[in-house]
């Protein structure tokens, strides 16, 4: 991966943080522009990494973000993953993808994971993985799929 792209990965990093802590807080992207003079749409530009942020502008985000702006900026584990191969790579692509996604994930139980990844390996046509969930959870995860056939 060239400089180009590994700075693209930080600022699609960075971006996607301003996402995830704007949420976490309950705040619309309205009202993080408002807070720091901007329009929404450049808070777009910035969570979808169309456009850089500055270090002086991410340290005004922070603070309308009660974090510390180290909180905006990846992490080691991501900074060494820039070549988008393995797992955080490719999570990371998928985010960008789907970012609604990855949100609604965070809201499941540990049993609710476990049910959709039993779907999920029954809808790929694949074997369980090596999940531990019980025969009951199984076939719902069986009536949840053959309704979803039906549909």
């Amino acid at each position: 991966m060239n400089d180009t792209d590994k700075a693209r990965a930080i600022d699609e990093a960075v971006g996607a943080n301003v996402r995830i802590r704007r949420k976490q807080i309950k705040m619309s992207q309205e009202g993080l522009a408002d807070a720091i003079g901007l329009t929404f749409q450049q808070i777009q530009k910035y969570e979808r990494a169309s456009n850089r942020i500055s270090a002086s502008k991410l340290v005004q985000i922070a603070e309308a973000l009660k974090c510390h702006p180290a909180d905006l900026l990846p992490s080691t584990a991501a900074l060494s993953d820039t070549d988008g191969d393995g797992w955080l790579g490719r999570a990371r692509d998928l985010y960008f993808r789907r970012p609604g996604l990855f949100e609604e994930l965070e809201r499941c139980s540990d049993d609710q994971l476990l049910l959709l990844e039993e779907l999920l390996y029954g809808f790929l046509g694949e074997p369980a993985g090596s999940s531990s969930i019980d025969a009951e959870a199984v076939d719902r995860s069986h009536q949840v799929a053959d309704l979803m056939e039906a549909a």
